[in-house]
């Protein structure tokens, strides 16, 4: 009888708080304690182990779940989390150009001084030829970078690569100066034991915002 009371009651609270009876509560938990509750986010580990970062794409469209960054811990002094610069490459070409070499030597001996800041790269084309080339074409210049990087001695756990093809375009595809800024590879910082931010990956076009060469284009149609 005193279940079914504290049953109603609790059912009449909330009705008159306006909480909702359906609702999920996100809990940080150690998977090892309990295999049932794997599929839960796991807390950030600080281990210097040297397995590679797992990185498992979100696939969520929710507004209310949090940017992995949101949890980072305060940067070394003098470092910033996030996009530190980006590569960018010929038409169908994974070159590294040596304009470049200067900016990756200096992301390069960042990481040999901070061992707990760890580097994510991306890698993009344009839209020019189909998916599969892309795709595969983003892979090769993410690889040059990692190279790069072996070379200057970054160990291969320190370091997350993730290639889109001509997915999140940074610029409109309409022209050619455009297009030139799709060609590339985004490096960015995040902490040890914690996940990087990561492009997502969407079905069919993108919507990419309007490129310098596209809004000069339109402005000139307009005074004439």
């Amino acid at each position: 009888m005193n279940r079914v009371f504290v049953g109603l009651l609790s059912l009449v609270l909330c009705t008159t708080l306006g909480i909702s009876t359906a609702f999920a509560v996100q809990v940080v938990v150690n998977p090892g304690n309990n295999p049932s509750m794997s599929n839960l986010q796991a807390a950030p580990s600080t281990s210097t182990s040297s397995t590679s970062p797992t990185v498992v794409p979100n696939t969520s469209t929710s507004a209310a779940i949090e940017p992995a960054s949101s949890s980072y811990p305060a940067p070394p002094q003098g470092i910033q989390w996030g996009w530190q610069g980006a590569v960018l490459f010929q038409l169908n070409s994974a070159k590294l150009e040596q304009q470049y070499i200067p900016m990756l030597q200096t992301l390069a001996a960042t990481l040999a001084r901070y061992p707990d800041v760890n580097i994510i790269i991306t890698g993009h084309t344009d839209n020019t030829g189909d998916l599969a080339y892309n795709r595969k074409l983003s892979e090769q210049r993410v690889a040059s970078i990692v190279n790069f990087f072996s070379k200057q001695g970054v160990l291969p756990r320190r370091v997350v690569s993730q290639a889109v093809g001509e997915q999140r375009p940074t610029s409109s595809n309409a022209c050619a100066d455009d297009r030139k800024r799709n060609r590339r590879a985004d490096l960015a910082f995040f902490p040890q034991g914690y996940p990087p931010e990561q492009a997502q990956l969407v079905d069919g076009e993108t919507t990419p915002q309007q490129g310098e060469c596209e809004a000069q284009r339109q402005m000139l149609e307009q005074v004439k």
